[in-house]
């Protein structure tokens, strides 16, 4: 029962009656009633801010990731189309011959 255990009801109530006039328990009681629940309605809307915020956050990054990937996809693609270029002499562009194997047989002659 709310993280309270029958001994400490027991406790609180005795302090009650010790302590508290018999006429005035119902409206400590009834003050404390109300304190309890101002306290389940603020931890409420804390949880329920806590969870916007969280949703929030979540949305965020995953808009980052998908922008990121999406610059790292462009960019791969941007140098891939240059390797493919660049493997490709510019003077003979009808037959093209890969500058890899004028390199081979450049390393064989030396």
């Amino acid at each position: 029962m709310l993280g309270i255990s029958l001994n400490e009801l027991i406790l609180v109530i005795l302090l009650m009656v010790i302590f508290i006039k018999p006429k005035d328990i119902p409206s400590v009681v009834n003050a404390i009633a109300k304190f309890w629940k101002k306290i389940k309605s603020f931890m409420g809307e804390i949880q329920t801010q806590i969870k916007n915020i969280t949703e929030e956050i979540d949305e965020t990054k995953d808009a980052t990731y998908e922008s990121f990937h999406d610059k790292i996809e462009k960019v791969r693609l941007e140098i891939e189309k240059q390797e493919e270029l660049d493997l490709y002499d510019d003077i003979d562009k009808k037959t093209p011959k890969l500058k890899i194997e004028k390199a081979k047989k450049r390393t064989k002659t030396k």
